[in-house]
């Protein structure tokens, strides 16, 4: 999807499903939005995605691209490794009440097995500053492939 030019833009555990030999599939693509240069970008006039999975530039309506969906991932990442949402106030917090907190990774706090390698690239998935996350998926892949998730 990010190769023909789309952000998905709502990635969160209800939008995959488990496909025939075992495969993900991701779906719901009404919301996704074409990735477009930064100097044509126009704030749209709403957000709309689901709130625990969205990514910083997405609540302050800043430009999109591959890294929002990396953020949304690595929320999803860090459900599946914690059984909780990450900052899981924030669903009844404002816009502006969400951007003013810290932003501390604590996946390990709350899942000692985790290895530090992982904890980090999760921390830089999930870090306001999209320059610092994976740049695209197959760079996040590359990256993961050469993790261990859990300390042996």
């Amino acid at each position: 999807m990010h190769e023909a030019g789309f952000v998905h833009c709502d990635v969160k555990p209800a939008n995959f499903l488990l496909g025939e030999h075992d495969r993900i599939k991701l779906i719901d693509f009404d919301i996704c939005t074409p990735i477009s240069d930064p100097a044509d970008f126009r704030p749209p006039r709403w957000i709309t995605a689901s709130s625990g999975y969205i990514a910083y530039e997405q609540r302050r309506k800043l430009h999109l691209d591959e890294r929002t969906d990396i953020y949304s991932l690595g929320m999803l990442i860090h459900v599946l490794l914690t059984g909780k949402m990450r900052f899981a106030e924030r669903l009844h917090m404002t816009v502006r009440e969400q951007n003013e907190l810290p932003l501390v990774p604590l996946v390990r706090r709350l899942n000692a097995d985790v290895s530090e390698g992982f904890a980090d690239l999760l921390a830089r998935m999930l870090s306001n500053d999209k320059d610092v996350r994976p740049r695209t998926i197959p760079a996040f892949l590359e990256e993961f492939r050469s993790l261990t998730v859990f300390q042996s």
